[in-house]
Formats: structure tokens, sequence, C-alpha cells
């Protein structure tokens, strides 16, 4: 029961960020555990015959379209970590400008 109401959320955020296409299928693909924890990689078909990457670590944090470079879930999980290694950097950067223009 729990599996399947986690399941709708993830169709009803996965909805959202690519509305108008609806989601026709949700099924978990691979989970990757590493220093960042467990990462669970979801794999979405849309009505549109889309086919995306869903990556959720503790709340869902990416979508990537399962194309070309993202064919494989380890794709897609390869750059979601890049986005977080600049995210931090940004972060870093952010706070040390904050500190030299006090």
């Amino acid at each position: 029961m729990k599996d399947i109401l986690h399941k709708e959320q993830l169709m009803s955020y996965a909805e959202q960020l690519l509305a108008p296409a609806q989601v026709e299928e949700i099924e978990l693909s691979e989970v990757i555990s590493d220093a960042h924890g467990d990462t669970h990689i979801w794999e979405i078909t849309c009505d549109t015959m889309e086919e995306y990457w869903l990556i959720e670590q503790d709340s869902p944090c990416a979508l990537f379209r399962k194309s070309g470079i993202y064919a494989l879930a380890r794709h897609a999980y390869e750059a979601y970590l890049e986005q977080l290694e600049h995210k931090d950097i940004r972060s870093e950067l952010n706070d040390r400008q904050q500190y030299m223009t006090s």
C-alpha cells in the first residue's frame, strides 16, 4: 500500500513537470548506493511515448529525458551528480563572495 501511494506521488510530481503530457507508467529501474546514500531511479513513460528518468534522493530531485546521452539510468545518475557538484561549487562561491564584501 505504501509503495502504491509513493508511486502515485512520484507520478503526480512528474506530471506537474511534464504537463500537458500524462504519465502512463512509472517503474523502479535501479537503486544506486554511494556516499550520497541510496538513490532511486524511476523510468517514466508518458502518453506521448516519451520516456524519462526520475532521480529520487530523499525527495524527487531531477528529471532527464531518456534518449541519447541519458539512454541508460547510470548516465542520467552521473549527470545528476554533476549537477549537484556544480550546485555545491556555486554555493561556495556565493558564500565566499558574501564574506569578502562584508
